[in-house]
């Protein structure tokens, strides 16, 4: 029968569940069915990783126990050279782009490609930047291979850092999709120092500020003294006073480390996600939450990111069986196999012999005289043909290893064979054929490298973020450097915040390093069909390849927003030529106002400056009043746009002080006037004013098409003597490579293959 609640406290004003789990005991039961659905799985994982790690084949105790150890019982490390082979290319997929991301920047309407460029450069060095980067993606994508999935973990709201988990770090209930589209529940595990607990609790009010509760904490760390710990006591003033000390013996010798249960839970309003920290096992004398934030994140998203091997055989999580269990029982009757080939060998290479009578065994030992053997007699020699079963048995080793290569192949790198030099159609072709068998698991794997990024981008743009954040030195770094960007294109800080669609940049060659250089030799092939930004990434791709995008700057600089104008930028200054020759000049909706009021406001300074070195009054007031009407017309665009605020207002008070020195300039020349007094003269013809002007506009913009397009010549020129050389430098050093092979054949001696 139901009885009503004494209280409410675990419902909010509507009615609803503040969390799913409010409980800390319950937390703690669900944790252990979790630990203890997981022991199959876990006997599985660790046979799996003895024989990755290199263990023997069979217990060392139980031939011994059966009076076999003296056969050969090694491990072949087969499994772990598999795994090694698929991993290599998944690191290339990472490290081998010019930048990590690309998005799209749509901001107040104009679309701009060379900001949105300049930011993921940036975003690039900040990540690359990152110590842990480097582990991080290797242990993901070994876990993955491995176990069946590499997870990414999200400690806190701020930190753009991710964690990867090892498999066995990470549970989910059973029947969990292998998308985890529908999780309702995770559970992170982690062993922590009292130090870490210390560090977190250190500042109580931001402890609690950000979920945690100090005193549960307090009495974990109490609880963990070992027993023959001189702080074996309840008396939190000596505790705090170690640890604030830093005693390492206390953290590392006097105390146990602490297991924590990290469990993620999704609410049922909407798809936020809550976060509780109990301790595991019976470290409490009553449980509690060590850590709880309701609605901690709005999607899994913002907590996890798992890459998984392939979707499972029923499209359940637990169902995936990665390449580490793929080649277990390969590996194991392969060890057996090659045992059994070296015992049969070593036992062949001696000679067998059999007694003719039944005389005790000192009868049967060999006698040696100098350089000679005596057999004694009763005994003859037993002809032993170890060829025919060492055949059978390699060939029944090869065949297992083909097969092994095919079940497992769209996890490796497929050999390049071929000419160097073919047509770019060719190429794609061959890179299409080879890459049949792997193209599907790189293009999952980008997938979930996009939703990394993502969430990496968001973090580390969050404006909010401090300083005392974890990461938040970084992010704020990176931020700065990307709002002097906006500043120089006359953007608004607000639109970093404006990316949308972030991705991972796609490798060219799909991790092969012998496919990049035959796609990049194919589109040099190609070279006079590219546009001078074309072939400059052109280069930047081929010397890549030959060296890597990390020295590639040193060899041929990338053509960024820094190093040349903006399109604005040209046109603005065209039309300040045009406004001082008494041209006229009309704005349109797609110009970038900001750039171009920066660009007049500029000249105009410029023109107000020369007054001071005797240039003529009359001519300076004609520029400052035909490039200020002008300037407020880009003005009217932005004024009143929030996102323009500080741009608008800047730029206003710059000219309200150019239009005082007009009037001031009108009123000399109004004086000069009135004392010098001059016989009117004909006024010139309106019509041949305009007609001048319109030919000096043409004239002008021919002058800029040759100037131009005599630049475009110099580049291409430039261009292709960098070609010739780098031919000239790949040429040589095919010639070196293939002489060092030459030699290397001759004086080698060939080696066994395993």
């Amino acid at each position: 029968m139901l009885t009503a609640p004494e209280s409410l406290q675990d419902l909010d004003e509507a009615g609803k569940p503040l969390s799913r789990i409010n409980d800390p005991g319950h937390a703690l039961q669900i944790a252990n069915r979790m630990l203890q659905d997981d022991q199959i799985r876990a006997a599985r994982r660790q046979k799996v990783n003895g024989n990755i790690d290199g263990n023997a084949p069979i217990s060392p105790e139980k031939l011994k126990a059966a009076g076999r150890e003296a056969d050969s019982n090694y491990n072949w490390r087969e499994g772990k050279g598999q795994l090694l082979n698929a991993w290599t290319p998944y690191y290339d997929l990472t490290c081998e782009v010019p930048v990590c991301i690309d998005g799209d920047l749509d901001f107040a309407g104009a679309s701009d490609a060379d900001l949105m460029r300049g930011f993921a450069e940036r975003f690039h060095k900040l990540v690359f930047g990152w110590r842990g980067f480097d582990k991080m993606v290797q242990l993901r994508d070994w876990s993955m291979l491995k176990d069946g999935a590499g997870t990414l973990y999200w400690k806190d709201k701020w930190d753009f850092r991710p964690q990867a988990i090892l498999y066995g770090n990470f549970y989910v209930p059973d029947e969990t999709e292998s998308d985890l589209e529908n999780l309702e529940l995770a559970m992170v595990t982690s062993r922590v120092t009292v130090s870490y607990l210390w560090s977190v609790i250190r500042d109580e009010k931001h402890a609690i500020a950000m979920g945690w509760n100090p005193e549960a904490v307090k009495e974990i760390i109490m609880m963990s003294a070992r027993n023959d710990s001189y702080l074996l006591n309840y008396q939190w003033d000596k505790w705090e006073q170690a640890l604030k000390n830093g005693d390492q013996y206390v953290s590392q010798k006097q105390t146990k480390q602490i297991d924590l249960g990290i469990m993620m839970v999704k609410e049922l309003d909407g798809d936020k996600i809550s976060v509780h920290i109990i301790p595991l096992g019976n470290q409490m004398r009553e449980n509690k939450f060590l850590f709880s934030s309701v609605g901690m994140h709005d999607s899994w998203d913002e907590c996890l990111c798992v890459f998984p091997y392939d979707v499972g055989s029923d499209g359940t999580y637990h169902s995936i069986k990665a390449l580490g269990t793929e080649v277990y029982a390969y590996c194991q009757l392969s060890n057996r196999i090659k045992n059994s080939l070296a015992d049969l060998a070593i036992t062949g290479i001696k000679p067998m012999f059999q007694p003719t009578s039944g005389s005790e065994a000192k009868d049967f030992q060999m006698i040696r005289m100098g350089g000679f053997n005596i057999l004694p007699p009763n005994i003859k020699e037993v002809p032993v043909n170890i060829q025919g079963s060492l055949s059978q048995a390699l060939q029944v080793s090869t065949s297992f290893e083909q097969l092994l290569n095919r079940n497992t192949g769209t996890y490796h790198e497929t050999p390049v064979s071929g000419s160097s030099r073919e047509t770019a159609k060719a190429a794609s072709q061959k890179a299409a054929e080879r890459a049949k068998l792997t193209k599907g698991a790189h293009n999952r794997h980008y997938r979930c490298m996009d939703r990394m990024y993502a969430e990496m981008w968001r973090r580390a743009t969050n404006p909010a973020i401090k300083e005392w954040h974890p990461g938040g030195k970084e992010a704020l770094k990176f931020q700065a450097e990307c709002y002097k960007l906006c500043d120089k294109y006359g953007v608004p800080h607000e639109a970093l915040q404006k990316v949308e669609n972030v991705r991972a940049t796609r490798s060219v060659g799909l991790g092969s390093a012998a496919m990049r250089m035959e796609i990049a030799e194919a589109i040099m092939e190609q070279w006079d069909k590219l546009s001078p930004v074309g072939q400059n990434n052109a280069l930047r791709m081929y010397f890549a390849t030959l060296t890597s995008f990390h020295s590639v700057d040193s060899l041929v600089p990338s053509i960024s927003e820094g190093e040349i104008a903006t399109q604005d930028d040209s046109i603005a200054t065209l039309e300040n030529d045009a406004l001082n020759n008494g041209g006229e000049v009309k704005i349109t909706p797609t110009q970038n106002h900001v750039i171009h009021l920066r660009v007049h406001v500029d000249s105009m300074e410029k023109d107000a400056q020369g007054l001071q070195e005797g240039a003529d009054i009359k001519q300076i007031f004609q520029r400052l009043e035909a490039k200020g009407i002008h300037s407020h017309e880009h003005l009217a665009q932005i004024k009143g746009n929030p996102v323009y605020k500080k741009p608008a207002r800047e730029y206003e008070a710059k000219l309200n002080e150019l239009s005082r020195l007009q009037d001031q300039l009108q009123q000399n020349i109004e004086e000069q006037e009135k004392a010098n007094p001059q016989q009117p003269q004909g006024q010139p013809d309106p019509e041949l004013v305009k007609v001048q002007g319109e030919l000096e506009l043409k004239k002008m913009k021919m002058q800029g098409d040759l100037q131009l397009r005599a630049a475009k010549q110099q580049e291409m020129l430039r261009q292709a003597a960098i070609k010739t050389q780098a031919h000239i430098m790949m040429a040589d050093a095919q010639t070196g490579a293939s002489i060092r092979q030459r030699t290397a054949q001759t004086a080698a001696p060939e080696l066994p293959q395993q």
